[in-house]
């Protein structure tokens, strides 16, 4: 039987059972490319809409939208032209009934941006590094059709019926560099979270409902429409310490959405982003279990020296089924630690074990630092 097909059926399993596998972190679509409406093809509006686009690239990266206090960015953007490695035009959609035409303009300008200079940029900014490999976020939505009767007439959100909020979700969430993830809205997920306790934010309920996803980062939105046409509601946003709760009165479903995402976003990044402290001289032993061939050892190596938290990476010794690498960091332990957690392919082990590890330790004051133990997960 393929792995591929072993994959399948795992997953179809699961969803009879009632059940789905904790939400692994993921690299967000399209971290390094941009769309930007513009007037016209000439040289002038693509250098202006390289900068624009530069802009957005290292907020997703960073975390930051705001340049004011790394004054080496704007160096950076007024050369953006120089990272954009291919663009292309199309013709924009025309604008929707009601729409104002002058606020659609005849283009879209889509730029690719070289992912090794971005991160290389990001580090010489001195900016901070949020991994690429982020924790999906779990949304749960309801509407309520009118404002008069505030609290009744609630449904569930679905792209089908609200295709507009699906899409500008979709878009704000790819501005900010944040992977989301939707519930099945299934029989399970009606039972275990009514959509009159997503209307009330019930935290305890919330979280109670998500737990079949094992997302640690979950958003619930509520909003009406209003007679002129606002949209009224809230986004809660329930992660690791106290929910965050905010009101929102915007015209568009995109305006409701870029809110949220500025919220979601800046939630993430502060509690994932590196800030380098430059090569410290203290590294770390890193022993990883179950290496069980070449590619293993190989695949392990890659994925250390991928993390923004980790300079080097040397393997120290190599011993049956495990590998000892000396990782010198970047940031400190913690950092290495909270990185690795999000990757699928390793499990950080609850308590040091007899390992390579200890062989390698000369000295009282070594051998008081145990390594961290990691076990390998084969793909």
């Amino acid at each position: 039987m393929s792995t591929g097909i072993t994959k399948r059926m795992v997953v179809l399993l699961c969803a009879l059972a009632g059940w789905v596998m904790p939400a692994w972190a993921e690299v967000p679509p399209g971290l390094y490319s941009v769309t930007i409406p513009v007037a016209d093809q000439s040289s002038a509006t693509l250098k202006a809409a390289s900068r624009e686009g530069l802009s957005k690239v290292l907020m997703r990266l960073s975390g930051q939208p705001d340049w004011s206090a790394y004054p080496s960015v704007n160096s950076w953007l007024a050369q953006a032209d120089r990272f954009v490695v291919q663009f292309s035009y199309e013709k924009a959609a025309p604008a929707g009934a009601g729409a104002p035409e002058a606020v659609v303009l005849p283009f879209l300008l889509k730029l690719e941006f070289a992912p090794a200079a971005m991160n290389q940029l990001v580090r010489q900014a001195g900016l901070p590094v949020w991994p690429v490999n982020r924790p999906p976020v779990l949304v749960w939505w309801v509407l309520q059709d009118s404002v008069t009767d505030y609290g009744s007439n609630i449904r569930r959100m679905t792209a089908e019926q609200d295709p507009a909020w699906q899409a500008a979700m979709v878009a704000a969430a790819r501005d900010r560099g944040v992977p989301l993830q939707w519930p099945m809205n299934d029989l399970d997920d009606r039972i275990n979270l009514e959509a009159e306790q997503i209307w009330q934010l019930d935290e305890a309920a919330i979280r109670k409902g998500s737990e079949r996803y094992g997302n640690a980062w979950i958003v619930a939105g509520r909003f009406a429409q209003g007679s002129d046409g606002r949209w009224l509601g809230n986004w809660l946003l329930l992660g690791e310490g106290f929910p965050q709760l905010v009101e929102v009165q915007a015209d568009t479903p995109e305006i409701a959405a870029q809110t949220l995402m500025a919220l979601v976003a800046s939630a993430l990044s502060q509690r994932y982003a590196i800030v380098s402290q430059g090569v410290l001289e203290s590294g770390v032993g890193v022993t990883v279990h179950g290496v069980r061939s070449f590619a293993d050892h190989m695949a392990s190596r890659r994925l250390l020296e991928s993390l923004a938290s980790v300079a080097s990476v040397f393997p120290a010794v190599v011993q049956d089924d495990e590998v000892r690498y000396l990782v010198t960091l970047r940031a400190d332990r913690q950092a290495l630690e909270d990185e690795l957690r999000l990757h699928q392919q390793v499990r950080l082990m609850d308590a040091p074990t007899v390992s390579i590890g200890s062989a390698m330790n000369n000295t009282a004051e070594q051998a008081s630092v145990p390594d961290i133990e990691l076990e390998w997960r084969a793909q």
